[in-house]
């Protein structure tokens, strides 16, 4: 037993450094992708210029000047802010600390719900898994030490009025964020349904329901009211319509569907070995995040942050629950600071000088289009977010009040603001169906930006043989083509 204990705070920072370390490395070497970052910052650009809320749409030619719900603008005044003050590097140093912020808070909250030091480590591990694919530069990274403090509180509930202040302040801000905040209603409804199952006595449950009550108001306290509700139910059934795969099941042998079947299993040997010492809130936590979880992949990140801390408490044995870890010995300390700081250098080397956007990033298009006069034109979604922050001039005047916008796209990954007979039409042209290049001249359209992967077998092709289009340029991004007059 001396022996184990000598090298378990060895082993337990080891492991926790290495998770936190190798995540870091990720996010700070990874590319920009092309979707979602880019139009944030446009969007937080015009405000800024507007002084106010942008709840028109200011790019595309389909959908310009007419109302849109511009829920996450808390997300774009921060992505136009940090891009102003450091450009990409802004939004890098964001997701680094946001990283760092949740899987450290995994770890705390593990050792606080008494899991011992080496099985909180492999709830950060686990946690960590579950958050790969969404890591990214997106407002959903940076709510995740909200939802920790919701967990926090949660976990060791203050007073009933205490608690339901802090919901309400944590969810009034996640809210301007970012609209997966009834996730945190989710939880708040488990811990408060599984406390009052465990104490046979529903009173267990009014710290944890004062807090869900808190959170349920904090929502509605936005420039939305209420109505943000209905934000929500576009963007959760409307995404799904129109393919984005996030939205849909995981499939058995993707990346997230192994990572999410890798979980389940996990949970099912630790069940069957820890057999009846999961408490009722803990079951009901599993079960609801695991089950959608199985509906849609982007729930697999919030079904690692939810159980982290339950998995975590599983993997101590009783006996050692909420004891107190041997101090690390002198000769420890050295070894784990020479390999603290042999991890700062491999970060400091393998993080890029430079930013870097995604591979299918038309930069080099764009250029091209860029020496074109100006005029409307058709592109995929992901890249008109890049052309969103590209071509648009921010700027309130009374010929161009919400700013110019040299080269207006068809849409953009804003999915939800769009009628289903543009969603439609965008489809039918993509595919180059019959009509298509009708469609285009009602439209107005002058340039075509497509891309190899979405267009490939449908409009590019089809474009290349028209005697309408010529080709100006084309790289493995994709091309662009202009209307013969």
């Amino acid at each position: 037993m001396a022996s184990r204990s000598s090298v378990g705070p060895l082993l337990h920072w080891l492991l926790l450094g290495g998770v936190i370390g190798l995540a870091l490395l990720l996010v700070l070497s990874r590319p920009l992708p092309t979707n979602d970052y880019n139009i944030y910052v446009a969007l937080g650009r015009q405000m800024f210029a507007m002084g106010g809320l942008l709840e028109r749409d200011p790019f595309s030619f389909t959908q310009h000047g007419e109302p849109f719900q511009h829920a996450s603008w808390g997300y774009a005044v921060l992505c136009a802010l940090s891009h102003e003050i450091s450009g990409y590097q802004g939004i890098r140093a964001l997701l680094a600390l946001s990283t760092a912020l949740t899987l450290g808070g995994v770890w705390w909250l593990c050792r606080a719900a008494g899991a011992g030091p080496r099985a909180a480590a492999v709830g950060v591990l686990y946690a960590w898994v579950m958050l790969l694919q969404n890591l990214g530069a997106r407002g959903q990274t940076l709510i995740y030490p909200l939802f920790l403090l919701i967990v926090a509180l949660l976990l060791r509930p203050p007073r009933p009025w205490l608690g339901a202040l802090a919901g309400l302040l944590i969810a009034w801000i996640w809210t301007q964020l970012h609209g997966s905040f009834p996730i945190a209603l989710l939880h708040c409804g488990a811990v408060a349904v599984g406390g009052a199952i465990t104490a046979r006595s529903w009173r267990a449950g009014l710290p944890a329901a004062a807090i869900g009550l808190g959170v349920l108001c904090g929502t509605m306290l936005g420039p939305y009211g209420p109505g943000i509700w209905g934000y929500i139910h576009a963007n959760g059934a409307v995404p799904r319509d129109r393919g984005i795969l996030e939205w849909y099941p995981p499939s058995l042998l993707s990346f997230e569907g192994v990572r999410l079947g890798l979980a389940l299993t996990t949970w099912a040997a630790l069940l069957a070995w820890r057999r009846g010492r999961l408490a009722a809130a803990d079951w009901l936590l599993l079960l609801g995040f695991g089950a959608m979880s199985l509906t849609a992949t982007r729930i697999i990140a919030w079904l690692g942050l939810a159980t982290a801390v339950p998995l975590a408490f599983l993997l101590t044995s009783p006996a050692r629950r909420g004891a107190p870890w041997p101090a690390a010995s002198p000769r420890q300390r050295w070894v784990v600071a020479v390999i603290g700081l042999a991890w700062i250098a491999l970060l400091a080397r393998g993080t890029p000088a430079a930013i870097t956007l995604a591979p299918d990033t038309p930069v080099a298009l764009a250029d091209r289009l860029a020496e074109e006069p100006p005029g409307r034109l058709f592109a995929p979604m992901e890249a008109s977010s890049y052309l969103a922050w590209r071509f648009h001039e921010p700027g309130v005047s009374d010929e161009h009040p919400l700013g110019r916008m040299a080269r207006p796209y068809f849409l953009d990954m804003r999915v939800w603001i769009w009628s289903d007979e543009v969603w439609s039409e965008f489809e039918s042209i993509s595919a180059a169906e019959p009509g298509w290049d009708d469609a285009l001249d009602r439209r107005e359209v002058r340039f075509l930006l497509l891309s190899h992967s979405y267009h490939g077998a449908g409009l590019l092709p089809a474009a290349k043989a028209s005697e309408r289009w010529e080709l100006l340029a084309e790289d493995p991004t994709g091309a662009l083509l202009v209307r013969v007059d």
